[in-house]
């Protein structure tokens, strides 16, 4: 069984996707072992692969057609328009950004605390935030 799971790891594919079998197939034989069908877990010591960092370049013009898009004399246009600043800003997770509330923004000291109940990974993190959208909140 170790063979035919370290075949199907060693197939050519990026770190992300290789990263995602290992966790569901760790996940999956750690079930195993819990029903009594396996005593141990094949992949228990194996390491997921680094990933590079990476970088998106995007056109000025285009980001200024999209940050136009919003009506921001509407509500609605105006978080939409306050998200896109955000993500563009800090890197933020549109979801996580949907979960913050007043009191994780920091307009004095232009900063933004996303607690780890709303981060993806689960490690609360502050972000300091341009003026623009500090203004724009």
């Amino acid at each position: 069984m170790r063979g035919a799971v370290m075949e199907h790891l060693a197939q050519d594919i990026e770190p992300p996707t290789f990263n995602n079998r290992l966790v569901y197939l760790r996940t999956f034989f750690k079930y195993c072992i819990s029903e009594g069908e396996l005593s141990t877990n094949p992949l228990a010591i194996m390491k997921k692969r680094k990933t590079e960092d990476r970088v998106v370049s995007i056109e000025v013009d285009v980001l200024n057609a999209l940050l136009a898009t919003p009506n921001q004399s509407s509500f609605v246009g105006l978080r939409d328009y306050t998200l896109i600043l955000l993500t563009l800003d800090t890197g933020i997770r549109p979801s996580e950004g949907m979960k913050l509330i007043p009191q994780d923004f920091n307009a004095s000291l232009r900063g933004i605390y996303v607690p780890a109940k709303v981060a993806k990974g689960r490690v609360a993190r502050t972000l300091p935030i341009s003026q623009t959208t500090t203004k724009a909140h």
